[in-house]
Order: C-alpha cells, then sequence, then structure tokens
C-alpha cells in the first residue's frame, strides 16, 4: 500500500530501517524516541510506508547541484532513496531529522542525539551543536544545516507525532482508572439483612 505512486526504482544495499534508525535517542521531552515503538506493527508499518513514499518522490530543487546532492548521491555511503528515507523515519520518530551540508556538496546524516539545537532568547538566532560520539564538539552554521521539522510549537524543534499517541495512551490509562474507583465504589461489599 503506498500514498504515492513510485516514479522509479531505486539501488542501494544499505538497509533503509537501519538506516533510518541511526538515532533514536534526544534530550528533547517533546520526542518520543523509545526502540520499543517500532514493535509494534502498525507504528513499524505506518513509519515504513510513509518514509518509503517520501523517498521515492523526488524533492524539487532549484538548481541541479541541490538536486544531486539530496535526490541522487548525497554521499558515499548512500543512494538518495535511502538518504530521504532516513531523514522522514527520524523525522516520523523523532519529530526532527538533521543533515549538514558539507563543502565538497554532499550531505552528512546526523544522528538525533548527537546534535543539540539552541535559540538565543535575545537575537532569536540558531546555534546547532554536534557532538559525534567519542568526538570533539563542535558548532555548525544553520546555512549547513538541513533541519527538518514535523510539528512545531517554538519554529526550533520538532515534535513527533508519536508524542500524540503516548497523551492519548496516559489519557486512556487515566479514565480506565477512573472509571474502576468510580464502578468500585458502587459496588456493594456485603449484605446488611434488616429485621422487619
Amino acid at each position: 500500500m503506498s500514498f504515492f505512486v513510485k516514479s522509479s526504482t531505486t539501488s542501494g544495499t544499505h538497509d533503509p530501517v537501519a538506516d533510518a534508525l541511526v538515532s533514536l535517542s534526544s534530550n528533547d521531552p517533546y520526542t518520543f524516541v523509545s526502540a520499543a515503538v517500532l514493535r509494534n506493527s502498525d507504528i513499524y508499518a505506518a513509519i515504513n510506508i510513509i518514509a518509503s513514499d517520501i523517498a521515492s518522490n523526488p524533492i524539487m530543487c532549484d538548481t541541479a547541484i541541490f538536486n544531486t546532492m539530496i535526490n541522487q548521491t548525497p554521499n558515499s555511503q548512500m543512494d538518495g532513496y535511502h538518504f530521504k528515507y532516513a531523514l522522514a523515519a527520524n523525522l516520523l520518530l523523532n519529530g526532527n531529522s538533521f543533515a549538514e551540508i558539507l563543502p565538497n556538496h554532499t550531505l552528512k546524516l546526523i544522528a538525533n542525539n548527537q546534535l543539540t539545537v539552541e535559540q538565543d532568547n535575545v537575537s532569536g538566532a540558531l546555534t546547532y551543536t554536534y557532538t559525534p560520539i567519542g568526538g570533539n564538539s563542535r558548532q555548525i552554521a544553520p546555512n549547513n544545516i538541513l533541519h527538518f521539522k514535523y510539528f512545531t510549537k517554538d519554529g526550533v524543534s520538532g515534535i513527533s507525532p508519536l508524542y500524540a499517541r503516548r497523551i492519548v495512551k496516559s489519557s486512556v490509562t487515566f479514565y480506565r482508572r477512573k472509571l474502576q474507583t468510580v464502578s468500585s465504589s458502587l459496588r456493594p461489599y456485603g449484605v446488611d439483612y434488616l429485621n422487619p
């Protein structure tokens, strides 16, 4: 089942799901990042379908170099399909996905747990700090990063659609407990006999 019609076939040796799950952790409290969520076959199927459909369609670009960078060969490890799949899957799972624009006209997918985004309270300027595992932190200029946000309240960080699932689940749990409390209070625990 697809939402879009696939325009062309893609090649690649990477497993798109493994590529997409570069990171399932974040310091963002609005992000649902549990790896256990992919054990739910409905969520896995939905993420797979949406990410596949996004990845199989070209992103419209103004210049040929940007078209090549994102749709065809973003870097030496991934083709355009798998790169867009990874971006879309991270976006759906975490609410954000990141790619660094490198000087050699390639794109590097950045794991969500390796990048922090901060906004200056006065100027509103964004600061992207990249901390690779086992490496030194460095700042990436905002014009050298692609930052995709799924849903945002502040324009700075995205919120995963799976966060809504967490809210709904906790609401349902609350109402079930409330219903149990009310129903147990209506249930008689003993029988009183009145002598006429």
